[in-house]
């Protein structure tokens, strides 16, 4: 038998995998085994919180923006249209826009939201 092929779980599977690592580490005898399967059930907990929260695309908070210098952000009207992709400007405290626009940070909330990422909502597109 070959190697198996590279697949990315969905949550429904992470989750599977976890109870089975849980169980496995609670019931293995030899106390090395029992340490990996716990390992194992660490690993798979991260990689499924990492899933989840890649999956919520809330509009970004002041405090995330400031930790993504550089980073590119979909800004747009709080009703959700009129969206664009921006970059981070941590030291003017702004997004600059594409096109030439500027989302100021003290209007957030007020005239624009940030995300990680452009809305999947075709009412939202641009």
């Amino acid at each position: 038998m070959g190697p198996m092929p590279e697949k990315e779980l969905d949550i429904f599977e992470l989750k599977l995998a976890i109870k089975w690592a849980h169980g496995a580490s609670l019931m293995d005898e030899i106390p090395e085994v029992s340490y990996l399967f716990s390992l194992c059930e660490t690993a798979l907990k991260e990689k499924l919180e990492r899933l989840k929260s890649a999956q919520t695309n809330d509009p970004l908070t002041l405090e995330e923006l400031r930790e993504m210098d550089g980073e590119p952000v979909w800004v747009c009207e709080p009703n959700g249209t009129n969206g664009v992709w921006g970059l981070v400007d941590l030291e003017y405290q702004m997004v600059r826009l594409h096109g030439g626009g500027l989302a100021i940070w003290e209007n957030n909330d007020k005239s624009w939201l940030a995300y990680r990422r452009k809305s999947e909502d075709p009412a939202n597109a641009e």
